[in-house]
């Protein structure tokens, strides 16, 4: 795991070194940003009734061209994807297992009640 520069919209952002089945391997890199931000993704959190929200950034075969968008809502985290962009099944595992692990490593400065029931 290691710790990158902060853009302005950011509170956090960590990356992880992931394996993949194949044997192969990559990155993935979750930010945490600002519900006060004023760009398309807090907005769009916002709308939403989220809590928090941020990008992800993946770095391995068969990764998304757009970054997908996690977000946060009080009863659930989902995924917002490009249409043209589908997460295949391993991707969707690897970004799950990760995004929990990045809830919990940031905790202590989450904006709201993260859930991470397993």
């Amino acid at each position: 795991m290691m710790a990158n520069l902060l853009l302005a919209d950011q509170v956090a952002y960590l990356e992880y070194d992931v394996s993949l089945a194949d044997g192969g391997g990559g990155s993935i890199g979750f930010s945490l940003g600002r519900m006060d931000a004023d760009t398309i993704e807090a907005d769009t959190a916002r709308q939403a009734q989220g809590v928090a929200h941020g990008f992800i950034s993946i770095e391995c075969p068969g990764a998304p061209r757009h970054p997908p968008m996690w977000l946060e809502t009080r009863t659930q985290i989902g995924l917002v994807v490009a249409d043209e962009d589908p997460l295949s099944d391993e991707l969707v595992e690897i970004i799950a297992t990760y995004l929990l692990r990045f809830i919990g490593d940031i905790a202590r400065i989450l904006p709201g009640p993260i859930r991470t029931q397993r």
